[in-house]
């Protein structure tokens, strides 16, 4: 019966390693791995006169990856630029159809996340431009 008990133990110290881990934990194993190529789903910030009109109010556009969730945005942005992050919208960009002389393609498609931090913070990237 001895066999019995010790699967049972290892089983209850699993299950506690399992129930100790941080929020912050699984984050990291959210963003690491495969899908993670560049380390980061930030592609580039937007710099147009909606976006830096909406820098007044707190709010940041960034061009993200397809592959990209609430989640990770925020992580991506407050680890890159030391923020805390209210909340992420993100849209998608639909697909354009463009024709170049006689070619017909499509424009590619990509997402875009617009990030509110809080009140009284700012990102610097935004500031200078």
């Amino acid at each position: 019966m001895g066999i019995f008990d010790k699967k049972t133990k290892d089983a209850e110290i699993e299950e506690k390693d399992f129930n100790t881990k941080s929020k912050e934990d699984s984050l990291d194993k959210l963003t690491t791995g495969v899908n993670r190529i560049r380390n980061s789903v930030l592609i580039s910030p937007i710099m147009t006169e909606k976006a830096h009109e909406l820098t007044k109010i707190g709010k940041y556009a960034f061009r993200v990856k397809r592959t990209a969730s609430k989640r990770t945005v925020k992580y991506d942005v407050e680890k890159d630029y030391g923020v805390t992050v209210e909340n992420v919208n993100i849209i998608k960009i639909p697909a354009k159809r463009r024709t170049v002389k006689q070619d017909r393609g499509y424009q590619s498609v990509g997402k875009k996340a617009i990030v509110t931090v809080k009140k009284g913070e700012s990102i610097a990237l935004f500031e200078t431009a």
